[in-house]
């Protein structure tokens, strides 16, 4: 099968004047980035595998694509997302084709546009249209694992700072004023719990303060490129966490270079799209210096090699896969075996987080009223008790 040049649908995207978005629209509705937004008006990975699986089915099934993208839109419950379906529909209908006619809506990626036009020309829409539910059912399960695994843990750490909290500002103040009738000397940790209750009143609001601008902060300059390579170094660099958000984007780096380059998309641009799409800045600055080596003949793998990002797994994976010839079938077998790798850090995560944060909760709990009882014993024994 001869290769299929996108650079003209790139192109086009950018320089269109009647596109709503453009290509740096795009890149605000990556795959990886927010789906939720204001108000609720987006159109999120859950409605895009609904969207996807139906109408491949439908076409599978002999239906025509007008008629099936009017017949998926009746699936939806919100209102603005059957208006789209029949815009989509009443657009196919008129002799637009169905990747110009996402693209117009600017709700659809650049990478979803791209693949679909392939399928189009190809004739292997139904196809595409399964690979891409089942991208986003991947992206989905992955989440809802996340989730799982880590909201119960998230749920005690709430809880305990909450129990923590009020001991502070109201257990502790009971207690100072009995120890202060008294006038005694108060041992050296009831004296520190004391103080730290005093800091924790003091500067709760000065606290709150500071958190607000800190989100506005990172709401501020999340785009920016010295604030992302900051934060991802830091993210990076945490224990265990750090590895396990380096398999999450390695995971979707491979899903999507299996699927671009099973739909027959050339190797350096699959890997221009996939940089568009994956906000993460050591992945974006590896393969931006991957492209340029692959332009000048250098070997895949050997580019990679340079980037700590990937490890020495995908890179010998990818080395094989050049020689034989296979690099989509690699992608999804690195693809399987990195989500096989998040499910069982993030179990292990959960199993590990739950008990350590009880006995967090119980050590500090303790502390708290050990430092309080002990002035008491001492009173207790000062009066012949």
């Amino acid at each position: 099968m001869n290769q299929i040049d996108i650079s003209a649908f790139v192109a086009k995207n950018q320089s269109s004047p009647g596109h709503i978005a453009g290509l740096n629209n795009f890149r605000f509705r990556e795959l990886f980035c927010k789906e939720i937004t204001l108000f609720g008006n987006g159109f999120g990975s859950s409605k895009k595998q609904q969207f996807y699986h139906d109408l491949s089915v439908l076409l599978g099934a002999g239906v025509d694509l007008s008629s099936a993208i009017g017949l998926t839109g009746e699936n939806f419950k919100k209102n603005s997302d059957r208006v789209m379906m029949e815009s989509i529909r009443d657009a196919v209908i008129d002799g637009k084709s169905f990747s110009d006619t996402l693209r117009d809506t600017g709700k659809f990626s650049i990478y979803e546009c791209c693949t679909l036009r392939i399928g189009e020309e190809t004739g292997q829409l139904v196809e595409i249209l399964k690979e891409l539910s089942g991208y986003y059912a991947e992206k989905i399960k992955l989440r809802k694992k996340l989730i799982s695994s880590l909201s119960y843990p998230v749920v005690v750490l709430i809880t305990a700072l909450g129990v923590i909290w009020f001991m502070i500002s109201f257990i502790v103040p009971m207690f100072e004023d009995v120890f202060r009738r008294f006038g005694q000397d108060l041992p050296a940790l009831t004296g520190l719990i004391i103080k730290f209750s005093h800091g924790i009143r003091n500067y709760f609001v000065l606290f709150l303060i500071l958190v607000i601008v800190l989100i506005f902060f990172r709401q501020g300059f999340k785009n920016k490129i010295w604030f992302r390579q900051i934060s991802s170094k830091v993210m990076l660099l945490v224990p265990f966490f750090g590895s396990l958000i380096r398999n999450v984007y390695l995971s979707r780096f491979s899903l999507c270079m299996y699927i671009l380059l099973r739909s027959r998309i050339p190797l350096i641009e699959s890997l221009g799209l996939v940089k568009d799409m994956i906000r993460f800045f050591p992945l974006q600055q590896a393969l931006d210096a991957i492209c340029e080596d692959i332009l000048r003949g250098i070997y895949l793998h050997k580019s990679m090699s340079k980037f700590k990002i990937f490890d020495k797994r995908m890179v010998s994976m990818v080395r094989v896969a050049e020689e034989s010839n296979k690099l989509d079938m690699i992608f999804r077998n690195l693809k399987d075996q990195y989500n096989a790798d998040i499910e069982q850090k993030t179990e292990i995560l959960g199993s590990i987080l739950e008990p350590v944060l009880i006995i967090f909760i119980g050590m500090f709990v303790g502390l708290i009223l050990v430092s309080m009882y002990m002035p008491m014993f001492k009173l207790s024994t000062s009066f012949g008790f």
